[in-house]
């Protein structure tokens, strides 16, 4: 059994050992690798390689050799060869020849002994040709008088070394390196460049550029314009009128000297045009201004714009067009409802002011003694309060431009001009600045006009003043006294027309229709009854008691902002008030009565053309 083990293990040894001999691996003599391929361009590249063995054969070359093919050989031809071949250690060779955007196969190889020995295949892909590329202004913004920004970027740079970049700008287009350059900082491919000490109402033209060896290119240009200091903000016309508003933005080079308002039917108007108005010579006029202008056609369209004037001459706003309205001014009014009160003079206040309790301030005796008052000027008043209709006419051209308060609208600094919800029987409105709408709350629109504050009346009056082209205004406390009375036709009634209020003064749950009851001496209505009657004045408790033994003449109690306001007549729910000598007030300029009301007065009549 031992022996045939033996002779077994004695055969696979002979057997493995015969196999080794027939089987054994020849090491190459030279051993080269392929490190990398550097400073790829379009058609130039750089290998570099190591011979990390040589067992003593000659090198006659070494070099590298590539194709677009995987396994390039030497054989194909595509061949670079160090000028000097080396038995060991690195090289490098310079490839030239290529194609731009080629995936390109390369390896070393080393030529000993008639035999070619490879290294490792390496791939690179060369870069495209360079382009111009292109650039572009993404946003001009923060434009003022005379900044503004202007945002570019480089989208391409073309395979180019980019040396410099960049805004170019002028006013005339197109602009070059000729022209105002900011220059961006070094690096990156976009930026945002500041212009400054620019031109107030001027268009700019603004284009992005970079350098490169190649050249300058350019991007497109874009425009902007610069703000002028002077603006022209909003014109709210009405039918021979217009409300116009402007701002002086700042002062630019020197102080403003000047503001106002051009205006004609030409596009572009100047001072030189048809109508212009100063809002402003004097003192800080820097800020927001307005103007109500007159004399314009019904039904026209006009062209205005601001203007300001400094050292460096005048500069205008932008052009804005409107056009007039048409209709009646006022609705439902004809010239014959203005009566003529002639000049006279009279005894004013309650000849029983010692026994009859005044309504004001304390319910006392003695605030009305009677003192004699003398009116120089003729006038005309209207026989009738101003109706909702008349009313909301003008509401509907001023528009309470200066912003709302609550379910009010409002002028700074907070004067109302009316309760906008109006009451039950008075107006609605609807809508928002500029396009605020007031309406007539149906049935009522010839009613006696109320919840509207004195400010809002005394507002009615400038604007119907620059309608009419005459002096329109609330009257005096003494005009308005002297027409209840009659005038020099005066009778002597305690009311209006009448010693029985019943006759004269409307006492109900509501106002009425204007007109409802009988006139007085001079044809007026509704003086003891219907709504209180807003007067010029401001209300002094102590000027009858002041006046007494004296010959007033012309009285006015001038006005003082937000002070208390003469009313005068009595409403529908204040019979005391009714006598033609029983003095009321407001309590401030905004305080909207839902009883108080007001009429017309005229310093001379209008042309009716003008209605």
């Amino acid at each position: 059994m031992n022996k045939i083990i033996k002779t077994i293990v004695l055969a696979v040894s002979a057997f493995a050992a015969a196999a080794c001999a027939a089987d054994k691996i020849t090491e190459s003599p030279i051993q080269v690798s392929t490190n990398d391929f550097s400073k790829v361009s379009q058609t130039m590249a750089e290998g570099s390689g190591y011979i990390t063995m040589n067992n003593g054969l000659a090198v006659s070359e070494v070099g590298f050799c590539w194709s677009t093919e995987p396994a390039p050989e030497v054989a194909e031809g595509l061949c670079a060869v160090l000028d000097e071949p080396v038995d060991r250690g690195a090289f490098s060779v310079g490839i030239t020849g290529l194609k731009p955007a080629t995936q390109y196969y390369g390896r070393s190889y080393v030529k000993a002994g008639g035999q070619i020995y490879y290294g490792n295949v390496i791939s690179f892909i060369t870069k495209a040709l360079p382009t111009d590329g292109w650039c572009v202004i993404d946003a001009t913004k923060d434009i003022s008088v005379t900044t503004a920004s202007a945002v570019m970027q480089i989208a391409d740079d073309g395979n180019n070394e980019i040396l410099e970049y960049g805004i170019c700008y002028n006013t005339e287009g197109d602009p070059t390196l000729d022209d105002n350059v900011v220059k961006a900082p070094a690096g990156g491919a976009g930026f945002t460049a500041k212009l400054s000490d620019l031109q107030q109402g001027t268009t700019y033209y603004v284009r992005p550029y970079f350098i490169t060896s190649r050249g300058v290119v350019y991007g497109e240009s874009r425009t902007f314009e610069t703000l002028n200091f002077i603006l022209s903000k909003e014109i709210l016309p009405g039918f021979h009128t217009a409300y116009m508003f402007g701002e002086v933005y700042m002062d630019v080079g020197s102080p403003t000297t000047e503001r106002g308002f051009v205006w004609g039917k030409e596009e572009n108007p100047t001072l030189e045009s048809e109508g212009h108005i100063v809002s402003g010579k004097s003192g800080n006029l820097v800020g927001s201004y307005w103007n109500l202008i007159g004399g314009l056609e019904k039904g026209t369209v006009y062209h205005a714009r601001s203007y300001a004037v400094n050292e460096s001459g005048v500069f205008y706003g932008t052009d804005m067009e409107f056009t007039t309205l048409t209709g009646d001014i006022l609705p439902g009014f004809t010239l014959d409802q203005m009566k003529l009160v002639e000049a006279g003079t009279f005894e004013m206040g309650n000849p029983n002011t010692d026994n009859e309790i005044s309504p004001l301030p304390g319910k006392e005796t003695g605030w009305e003694p009677v003192h004699t008052v003398t009116l120089t000027k003729d006038y005309y008043l209207s026989c009738y309060h101003v109706t909702n209709e008349q009313l909301v006419t003008f509401f509907n051209i001023y528009q309470g431009y200066w912003g709302t308060h609550g379910n009010r609208s409002w002028e700074s600094p907070g004067i109302y001009i009316c309760n906008t919800n109006g009451g039950s029987w008075s107006f609605t409105y609807s809508g928002t600045h500029p396009n605020i709408k007031y309406v007539a709350r149906s049935a009522y629109a010839r009613h006696a006009a109320q919840n509207v504050t004195w400010f809002g009346a005394y507002k009615f009056m400038e604007w119907l003043s620059a309608e009419l082209g005459v002096t329109c205004r609330l009257a005096t406390e003494a005009e308005w006294e002297y027409a209840a009375r009659g005038g020099k036709y005066s009778h002597g009634y305690k009311y209006s027309g009448s010693d029985d209020y019943t006759e004269v003064a409307v006492i109900a749950k509501t106002n009425a229709p204007v007109g409802t009851k009988a006139p007085n001496e001079l044809g007026l209505y509704d003086m003891s009854g219907n709504n209180f009657d807003y007067c010029l004045d401001n209300f002094d408790q102590n000027l009858y008691k002041n006046s007494v033994g004296t010959v007033s003449v012309d009285t006015l109690v001038p006005r003082v902002v937000q002070g208390p306001k003469v009313i005068r007549g009595g409403s529908y729910k204040h019979l005391n008030y009714s006598a033609v000598y029983t003095r009321g007030r407001c309590s401030n300029e905004q305080d909207a009565g839902a009883h108080s009301g007001f009429r017309i007065l005229m310093e001379s009549l209008p042309d009716e053309s003008k209605l």
